[in-house]
């Protein structure tokens, strides 16, 4: 389940990546966290932080290769480590080549 949690703190810019503006988050009650904003893309002044369960790290991770971030970026974006960032990565290659195996 996801909720929505409202919290003052900074958005501070960090670095650039190829495709990315990488912001830092610090807010009240010890919540860390990057942001990405693709380049070109509206910096917002306000955002709002969502909290899932762990389970649903594959997906984020997923959406987020397919969009051009790097893995490190990933892992210090959704706070778990490079290493767990590239198995998820093969998992989902080889999910995706066995759906294509099952298809032919």
């Amino acid at each position: 389940m996801t909720e929505r949690t409202a919290a003052n703190g900074t958005f501070r810019f960090d670095s650039d990546t190829k495709r990315y503006h990488r912001f830092q988050v610090e807010g009240e009650g010890g919540i860390v966290g990057s942001v990405f904003i693709p380049k070109g893309g509206v910096i917002p002044g306000r955002i709002t932080l969502l909290t899932w369960q762990p389970a649903s790290a594959k997906s984020h991770v997923l959406r987020m290769l397919d969009e051009g971030v790097s893995q490190k970026d990933i892992a210090v974006a959704l706070g778990i480590t490079a290493g767990r960032v590239s198995q998820i990565r093969a998992e989902g290659i080889m999910s995706a080549k066995g759906k294509l195996r099952d298809e032919s």
